[in-house]
Parts: structure tokens; C-alpha cells; sequence
């Protein structure tokens, strides 16, 4: 099962990666925040329909693991204090439409 976790990590982080280049040359950064959207909404969709399955953790920690991303947001969150409205914004939609993307995989 590690090996497993370890091998869908590193596919999650590799298409974290591929997200990053909505960042690439813009003050708002797009592609964290889809990034993070959508493993929101993957955990909710993971949590209703699997959680009982062998394959849960792998996903879970695995996969959505590399996938989303806490230190590349607190990282983008430092530098957007200079911006205070983008900054809000950032936070509330990362926060809050994490919260709702959810709750909406776990409803689907």
C-alpha cells in the first residue's frame, strides 16, 4: 500500500505541477487555486463514494495529496499582502469555494 500512496502522490504532484503555469507571468494566481478547488471537490466525490475501499487512502492521501497544495498557498498568500484586494479575494475563494467544492463532490 505505501508504494501505492508514494506512486499516486507523484502522479497528483505532477499534475500540480502542470497547473502552474495559469500562475506563470500573473499577480492572481489561477492555477493554485484550480488546483486546490478541485481536489476539494475530489475528496468530498472520494469520501461519499469510497471511503470503505482499499483504494481510499491511495487516492486520498496519495493522489490528492500531491495534488493540493497548503505551502504554494501560504507561500502566494505572503507576497499578495501587498495587494490587499486580491489578497481577500484569494483567501475567500480558496477558503470558502474549497468549503463549498466539498461539499459539492460529496453531494454528487
Amino acid at each position: 500500500m505505501w508504494l501505492a500512496i508514494a506512486l499516486m502522490c507523484g502522479l497528483g504532484a505532477v499534475v500540480r505541477y502542470t497547473f502552474t503555469a495559469f500562475n506563470q507571468n500573473r499577480l492572481f494566481p489561477l492555477g493554485t487555486l484550480l488546483v486546490n478547488l478541485c481536489a476539494a471537490f475530489l475528496m468530498g466525490y472520494a469520501t461519499k463514494h469510497f471511503f470503505s475501499s482499499p483504494m481510499y487512502p491511495i487516492f486520498t492521501v496519495g493522489f490528492l495529496g500531491g495534488l493540493g497544495t497548503y505551502s504554494t498557498l501560504n507561500d502566494e498568500l505572503l507576497r499578495l499582502l501587498k495587494h490587499k484586494k486580491i489578497f481577500v479575494l484569494y483567501t475567500f475563494l480558496t477558503y470558502v469555494g474549497g468549503f463549498l467544492a466539498l461539499v459539492l463532490g460529496f453531494l454528487v
